[in-house]
């Protein structure tokens, strides 16, 4: 069909399908296979909580098997078991950032942009997280402009061009926490405002757009994924197409 609808079970197919040549990528199949919508809040904590006790337990048998083993010498000291915490953060497009419940999301939010050629005006992205920081937030039809993201030319390292982002910046941090006030309130803007981060887009062709609108265009046009979708996903999304 036309609108490519997936039910849970094929989504973490296809996901586990687009991870099996990954090294660093895993999938993990808690929030498909529950009975009912779960708020983003609940899934990263979650998850979190999984990884969390998964990496607290191995850490706790390789412990006990140094302990154990002969090769360490009898007066060598404690061997201190580190608790590393594991922090998850929810990602998502620009679109639903004021949908996620930022304010309940404490590990923090990645908001990718998929932006086209050089930062679009209609486009933002956001990092919001628990750790200090600067504030860069394009929002609206404002952006900055990152120069280190793209290369260099006469008007982007004038003094003019310089003044004008750093004009242009302060008024997206102005217009992105008049929304998410708007959204959660004064109290939490206040705290979170120091903690919030512009990713700047990469994408600069259409060729190197990697958004899920483009792969379903794609998709629907019966025209080639190679490069954005593993060949596997690819073959079962061209057949999910046809029916």
């Amino acid at each position: 069909g036309e609108d490519l609808v997936l039910n849970s079970k094929e989504r973490l197919e296809l996901c586990r399908l687009q991870t099996t040549d990954s090294n660093w990528m895993d999938v993990d199949a808690w929030e498909a296979n529950q009975a009912g919508f779960n708020d983003y809040h609940n899934v990263t904590s979650k998850l979190q909580q999984r990884l969390q006790f998964k990496l607290q337990s191995t850490l706790e048998r390789k412990m006990s098997t140094l302990q154990k083993s002969s090769m360490v010498p009898q007066r060598s000291g404690s061997l201190e078991l580190r608790r590393n915490k594991i922090r998850v953060v929810y990602v998502c497009g620009a679109d639903f950032v004021l949908r996620t419940g930022a304010h309940k999301l404490v590990n923090g939010i990645v908001v990718v942009d998929r932006t086209l050629g050089a930062p679009s005006t209609s486009r933002r992205s956001i990092l919001m997280t628990q750790e200090g920081g600067p504030i860069t937030v394009p929002v609206s039809n404002e952006v900055e402009v990152d120069s280190s993201s793209y290369p260099s030319s006469p008007s982007s390292t004038s003094s003019s061009s310089s003044s004008s982002d750093e004009s242009r910046a302060i008024k997206t941090k102005a217009r992105v926490f008049d929304k998410l006030t708007e959204s959660y309130g004064t109290e939490w803007c206040e705290a979170s405002k120091h903690n919030i981060w512009w990713i700047p887009a990469r994408s600069r062709t259409e060729s190197e757009d990697i958004s899920s609108t483009r792969i379903r265009g794609l998709l629907l046009k019966r025209e080639s994924c190679k490069g954005l979708l593993h060949p596997a996903v690819a073959k079962r999304l061209h057949e999910k197409a046809r029916m």
